[in-house]
């Protein structure tokens, strides 16, 4: 299983995903309003990801020098970047395909229906990294309100999150279901929960969780994050209803 999960493990992991999804509330939006600035806030944390990922590049390249003789050290220095790279590569290409969205078009979403169409996608990378997908869909579910493709954006970026950060043979569960208990009386609650890899998060936040945040409150949805015991890790997004007109 690994090494011991201490608890500077849990403080690190919280303090990092707190940070990537800082300022996310709910608030109804007006029928067919999209936030701008949330949505410029989303782009923006791509940028800032690759930029992280650059200054910890040349970081590695500083020191490669003098410690190219230790083995370990470029074992390490080469899986850092191909990870960089890979990480860059998502985040040119999320963006690229933000750019080419054009006007965003709230309308009636079917929830279960979208996650299950984002989960096949993602089925060949979540069976390479060797992860069982538990899933709850409650398909008798009201529809959602937001942009189709926005939503899709966000909930791809979570999963996107997942393969990189869970540790292989491990399981991620999905449910869309019926608003819980406490977090308000309307919209439907979509839950990610996953274990993360004790590796992750000892240099930055994982990419996709301020860009899922963003791309959410731009559409009046929140996102909270609960990181329990052994770094089991609860993604919780509450998406209004669609209104009937």
């Amino acid at each position: 299983m690994g090494s011991t999960i201490g608890a500077r493990d849990l403080e690190i992991a919280r303090s990092l995903c707190q940070n990537a999804v800082r300022g996310s509330a709910m608030s109804v939006p007006d029928q067919g309003e999209i936030r701008a600035g949330e949505l410029q806030r989303g782009i923006e944390s791509l940028a800032s990801d690759a930029r992280n990922l650059l200054a910890l590049l040349g970081t590695y390249a500083e020191a490669l020098e003098e410690r190219y003789d230790e083995e370990a050290f470029r074992a390490e220095f080469r899986a850092f970047v191909e990870a960089a790279v890979g990480r860059v590569d998502n985040a040119l290409e999320r963006l690229h395909r933000l750019t080419l969205l054009g006007s965003a078009r709230p309308e009636s979403i079917d929830l279960p229906a979208l996650l299950k169409a984002l989960l096949r996608r993602r089925s060949d990378e979540f069976a390479g990294h060797a992860l069982i997908v538990l899933r709850e869909l409650d398909h008798e579910l009201p529809p959602v309100w937001g942009d189709r493709n926005l939503l899709g954006e966000a909930f791809d970026s979570l999963l996107s999150c997942v393969a990189a950060v869970a540790p292989r043979y491990g399981d991620v569960y999905v449910s869309a279901r019926e608003e819980i208990e406490g977090r308000g009386s309307w919209g439907v609650t979509a839950l990610l929960r996953f274990r993360l890899d004790k590796k992750w998060g000892e240099q930055t936040e994982p990419a996709g969780l301020a860009l899922a945040s963003a791309l959410f409150r731009a559409q009046g949805a929140s996102l909270e994050i609960e990181v329990e015991e052994e770094l089991y890790l609860s993604i919780v997004i509450v998406l209004p209803l669609a209104i009937e007109s």
